[in-house]
């Protein structure tokens, strides 16, 4: 157990706070853990010593809007990249096995990115590819310089 310790000004909702009272009987130091009910939820005296033990992770919020998803996470040492989807009545897949929303959750779903359609990027490419055109149809920039825009470098 890591006991940082904190004052109970600076204690916020959620936080798992471990109260040592200054009291000492035969078998030492008494204490009482809990969750603060609000920021500055105290339950100590003066004399007490108070320890942040956990901060409670935020939620983790999953897209709703289907489609193609990349995610990026890390094992112990092992960085990783996954590519999972969404369908249309709400289950997550990846590849074309159905996965769990717990499975998303822990595979970075705080970082999920959707991705793109080729034919929306395509659509981007067209567009920026057209205004590289004067109104006399003069031709002013080059195609290196419209992929770049897309990340696209020789």
């Amino acid at each position: 157990m890591t006991k940082t310790p904190i004052e109970p000004k600076d204690i916020r909702k959620g936080y798992l706070i471990r109260v040592e009272y200054g009291d000492v009987n035969r078998e030492g130091k008494a204490a009482v853990e809990y969750y603060a009910a609000r920021d500055g939820f105290y339950v100590g005296g003066t004399k007490d010593s108070s320890f942040l033990i956990d901060r409670p992770k935020p939620p983790v919020v999953l897209p709703t809007e289907p489609g193609a998803y990349v995610t990026n996470y890390q094992f112990p040492d092992v960085f990783k990249l996954d590519v999972l989807t969404l369908d249309e009545v709400g289950q997550w897949r990846r590849g074309n096995a159905i996965v769990t929303i717990e499975h998303v959750e822990r595979c970075g779903g705080n970082s999920l990115t959707k991705l793109e359609p080729v034919n929306e990027t395509a659509r981007k490419m067209r567009d920026a590819i057209i205004k590289t055109f004067d109104a006399e149809g003069n031709y002013y920039s080059t195609v290196r310089e419209v992929a770049a825009e897309f990340g696209v470098t020789p």
